[in-house]
C-alpha cells in the first residue's frame, strides 16, 4: 500500500486538504475492501504523517541556524516553515507544503483515526420504503425505484464529462425530481460513488445546483429522462 501517495495526494489537492478527515475515511474504506485492517491502514498513514512532522522540525531547526541573518527573525516559528515535497518524497511529488498544512494533516489524521475506531452506531432505517425483494433493483437505499436506478445508469454513461460538476447536478436534479430519497446527504452520495464505482470526486461536498447547472445539461437531462418517468 502506497501510504505516502495516499497522504500526499490528498494533502496537495485543494479540494481535499480542508476536508482531510473525510478523505482519509474514504481511503480507509477502499483499503478495507482489498483486505487491509484498520490497524494496518492507520499505522501506515500515521508513519507518513510522523515523517512530515519530523521533516518540518528539521526545516525549522535549519532556519534557526541562520536566524541571525533573517530579515524578520521574530516571525519565524515551526508552523511558518515550508517542506520541499520533492526532497521529502524522493522525487515522487513536487511543490511545497506549509507548516499550517502539516498541522491540519496531523489534526485530521487524529480525527479520522478516532472515527474509524469508534464503535459503530446501531443501524437506523431512514428510507421511507422497505427494502425491495432480492433482485428487484440494486441500491434501493439511494434510489426510489427501479426506473430511478436505470435512469441514473443512463446519466452516468451518457451525461458525465466533468465528474464533480456533473454528479453534483445529477444529485440535486434527481433529488428534486423524486428519483433519489430526500434523506440522502451529499457525503453519503459521494461515498456511495466511491464504494460502488470507484469514482473519486476528491471533495467532501458537492457543488450547488446553481453552480453545477447550465442550459446544455438541462436539455440532455430532460431528453434522457423522457423514457424514465416515475410511476
Amino acid at each position: 500500500m502506497d501510504y505516502m501517495g495516499i497522504i500526499l495526494k490528498g494533502a496537495t489537492n485543494p479540494n481535499t486538504i480542508h476536508f482531510f478527515t473525510d478523505y482519509l475515511i474514504r481511503e480507509y474504506k477502499k483499503a478495507a475492501n482489498i483486505g487491509l485492517s484498520k490497524d494496518e491502514f492507520f499505522s501506515g498513514c500515521g508513519m507518513v504523517v510522523g515523517w512530515l512532522y519530523d521533516e518540518l522540525k528539521r526545516v525549522y531547526e535549519y532556519w534557526l541556524t541562520v536566524l541571525p541573518y533573517c530579515e524578520h527573525p521574530e516571525k519565524l516559528d515551526k508552523w511558518s516553515c515550508k517542506i520541499d515535497l520533492q526532497r521529502f518524497s524522493n522525487g515522487s511529488h513536487t511543490g511545497t507544503m506549509t507548516g499550517d498544512d502539516v498541522y491540519l494533516i496531523l489534526k485530521s489524521f487524529e480525527d479520522a483515526e478516532k472515527l474509524a475506531f469508534a464503535p459503530a452506531p446501531a443501524p437506523v432505517a431512514t428510507s421511507p420504503e422497505p427494502a425491495p425483494p432480492p433482485g428487484e433493483y440494486p441500491h434501493h437505499r439511494i434510489f426510489m425505484s427501479a426506473k430511478a436506478w436505470q435512469f441514473f445508469q443512463r446519466l452516468k454513461n451518457e451525461f458525465v464529462t466533468n465528474e464533480l460538476a456533473d454528479y453534483s447536478y445529477i444529485f440535486h436534479k434527481m433529488k428534486s425530481d423524486g428519483f433519489i430519497y430526500d434523506d440522502i446527504k451529499q457525503l453519503e452520495f459521494i461515498d456511495w460513488l466511491s464504494d460502488t464505482f470507484n469514482i473519486e470526486l476528491n471533495a467532501s461536498q458537492l457543488k450547488s445546483f446553481g453552480v453545477s447547472r447550465n442550459d446544455k445539461k438541462e436539455k440532455i437531462y430532460t431528453s434522457i429522462k423522457q423514457g424514465f418517468k416515475q410511476k
